[in-house]
């Protein structure tokens, strides 16, 4: 969503909610940085990046209580496509490829980082 992080990782504007940015380098150099953040935390798996944890459901890529995310689907998606189970610690060289599994799930189709 645009607000301050997403200002200060590039974001040129807002469509109304959401961040926009001003090439794709851009935003995935922005979501590559929200998901240090959520690893930081401690969310080092699938399920929990995507849906949240257990003492805080909200804090979460695509939460199940807003905008009627298929929370379960997106999970199962990403780890499909990573090869891992979604509860496993995502193995460090799997990380780059997290963000574009999940913006493939997102635009439906593959959308290249680069």
């Amino acid at each position: 969503e645009f607000g301050p992080f997403a200002q200060r990782a590039g974001a040129t504007g807002s469509d109304g909610r959401f961040a926009i940015f001003p090439d794709m380098a851009a935003g995935y150099g922005a979501m590559d940085r929200l998901l240090g953040t959520y690893a930081g935390r401690g969310q080092n798996t699938v399920a929990s990046i995507i849906g949240g944890t257990a003492d805080n459901p909200n804090r979460a890529w695509a939460p199940r209580n807003v905008d009627s995310n298929s929370t379960d689907a997106y999970i199962a998606a990403v780890a499909r496509r990573l090869g891992i189970d979604p509860n496993a610690p995502i193995p460090a060289h799997l990380m780059p490829s997290v963000a574009e599994a999940m913006a493939a799930y997102e635009a439906g189709r593959p959308v290249p980082r680069y």
